[in-house]
């Protein structure tokens, strides 16, 4: 069986439709699409909901994370602990598939070996309307080093520890998978004979402002700090990921529920990075806790440096340390991140 898996949040309902269309019109139906919906808003994840299960084909799975960094390899993992067998192939919503992708994935799929697709990518205008596959205009096409799309033997994937949950917000984690396997002894493979999967046209997410506050969480150069991550990892010749960390779980309902209660604990950030730093180390130690963070506006701030531009850098900086920190030491805990970007504030509250 190959196992179709979208890992997806708040994005357009539009790209949803032109993808999944265009799985529906495959010549080959031996495929199962699980869609995880990763933490949407409540009233996306309604339509988006309402959307999918249309296809018969479709498993629809929402995961209880509105509030929490974006982390794909998370979603994935989350599907691939509950298979046992089979093939695991990682789509996109901004895919666009040839009528012979899934016979395609049939005749490439092996025990051994991971197979990774050229990928065209089109235009804005070019991605306004559905029409036939080979009617699009492509733009330009993806090299080998384009990792994204890919698929896995499920075996072989859990046996590395399937998608390293280091990888937050956006970067690297499909190159670090792919390395992992390597390493494993798997041949890993380019496919570009023939052109299966279109790109439907976006913003840059690497563009998007993480310089400042915002609801929607950033952290500023994450890609580069994955970039780092992932160096390391081809010089150590690393096969397990997640090590010392649980990976996988689902995060459900009941889990979503408990952060509704009064934490333990209530810490309120030190501007002075010592002591925000002995606050932080602090936090492991409360086993069986829930702790929170906040950080409301410091009026010294603007004082001190003269500049209100500079103070909202500050704060900003100040989260984007928890938020490393939470990635480096308490990733497979849950937990949840609330910014209030108007009032200059946030809370970040960790379930040990």
């Amino acid at each position: 069986m190959i196992h179709i898996v979208y890992p997806y949040r708040n994005r357009d309902l539009k790209r949803i439709r032109f993808s999944l269309n265009s799985l529906a019109a495959q010549n080959n139906t031996n495929f199962r699409v699980h869609f995880v919906d990763y933490g949407s808003t409540p009233e996306r994840a309604k339509e988006v909901k309402i959307v999918v299960e249309s296809y018969d084909f479709v498993t629809y799975r929402y995961v209880y994370c509105p509030y929490t960094m974006w982390n794909k390899s998370h979603a994935l993992n989350i599907v691939l602990k509950e298979l046992a067998d089979g093939h695991f192939f990682v789509a996109d919503v901004d895919g666009i598939f040839h009528p012979e992708l899934v016979q395609t994935l049939h005749n490439v799929a092996a025990a051994d070996r991971v197979t990774y697709f050229q990928v065209g990518f089109l235009t804005e205008e070019a991605s306004r309307e559905e029409r036939p596959f080979e009617t699009y205009p492509i733009k330009f096409l993806s090299t080998y080093e384009a990792t994204g799309l890919s698929l896995f033997p499920v075996k072989a994937l859990k046996e590395i520890k399937g998608f390293n949950e280091y990888y937050h917000l956006w970067g690297s984690e499909d190159t670090d998978v792919h390395v992992r396997c390597k390493h494993h002894g798997l041949d890993v493979q380019f496919f570009d004979e023939t052109l299966l999967i279109l790109h439907q046209w976006h913003t840059i997410y690497r563009a998007l402002d993480d310089k400042r506050l915002t609801d929607d969480i950033t952290i500023r150069n994450i890609s580069r700090l994955n970039m780092y991550y992932l160096k390391d990892l081809k010089e150590s010749n690393q096969i397990l990921a997640n090590e010392g960390f649980h990976w996988g779980n689902d995060i459900t309902k009941s889990v979503q529920q408990c952060f509704e209660k009064q934490p333990d604990r209530v810490i309120n950030v030190s501007l002075n990075k010592t002591k925000r730093n002995a606050q932080l180390a602090s936090i492991a130690t409360h086993t069986n806790q829930m702790v929170r963070l906040q950080w409301h506006r410091k009026k010294l701030i603007v004082s001190r440096l003269k500049s209100l531009a500079i103070g909202m850098q500050w704060e900003k900086h100040v989260s984007d340390s928890i938020l490393k920190f939470h990635i480096e030491v308490l990733r497979d805990k849950p937990y949840q991140y609330k910014v209030d970007p108007v009032q200059r504030t946030f809370t970040y509250t960790v379930q040990l």
